[in-house]
């Protein structure tokens, strides 16, 4: 096919055509995978910030755990699934002082597609809220003594003569199954652990 003047032959207004519907193409598609990963966006983020800001209260409410008041005949007591303490910043509470807090882990679904749930409970809040939930078969709370060992029941048997894990432990840790959070761990305010190793427990 010859060109006839300055102008383009059929079959290069063909190629520029299949070209340009193309291009055209690709650019719709981005533009509709963009506006969807907006509205994916958009409707996430407000879950993903309170569940930030119930991670935060989470925190707050375990670094106030402290000893127990006079008149109380128990500090901490905890297993894998139920942990029972006073803290100075217990959740959905009026600053009313110092509360005893019940946290509970309840396993829900199958034994093939397990979750837990991560429940509140308190003298102004008997009734309970759930706090947390996720998916997986991890789940459970972990309690750190004085030797650097991990136990899954607080307080440890006591020691002939010793004084030792009788009062707060050092460290708190709750597994879970939550993204990027597998392992929660903090260090109570009345634990005897310097600042240093406060951050390195808490990391």
């Amino acid at each position: 096919m010859k060109r006839t003047g300055h102008g383009l032959t059929l079959l290069e207004m063909l190629v520029a055509l299949v070209i340009t519907a193309l291009l055209v193409g690709i650019v719709t598609q981005l533009l509709f995978q963009a506006q969807r990963a907006e509205a994916l966006q958009a409707r996430q983020s407000p879950t993903a910030k309170f569940n930030a800001l119930k991670l935060a209260w989470l925190r707050e409410a375990m670094e106030g755990t402290m000893p127990r008041p006079l008149g109380d005949s128990e500090s901490l007591r905890g297993d894998r699934t139920e942990m029972q303490a006073w803290t100075t910043a217990p959740i959905w509470a009026e600053p009313v002082g110092p509360l005893r807090v019940t946290w509970r882990l309840r396993r829900l679904g199958d034994p093939s597609a397990p979750a837990w749930e991560l429940w509140v409970l308190h003298a102004l809040q008997p009734e309970g809220q759930r706090l947390l939930a996720w998916s997986g078969a991890r789940g459970g709370w972990r309690y750190l003594d004085e030797d650097g060992e991990w136990h899954e029941t607080w307080p440890l048997p006591p020691l002939p003569g010793s004084l030792k894990n009788l009062g707060l432990p050092r460290a708190i840790e709750l597994q879970t199954g939550l993204p990027g959070l597998s392992v929660i761990r903090w260090v109570p305010q009345g634990s005897a652990v310097s600042l240093a190793n406060r951050r390195l427990l808490e990391q």
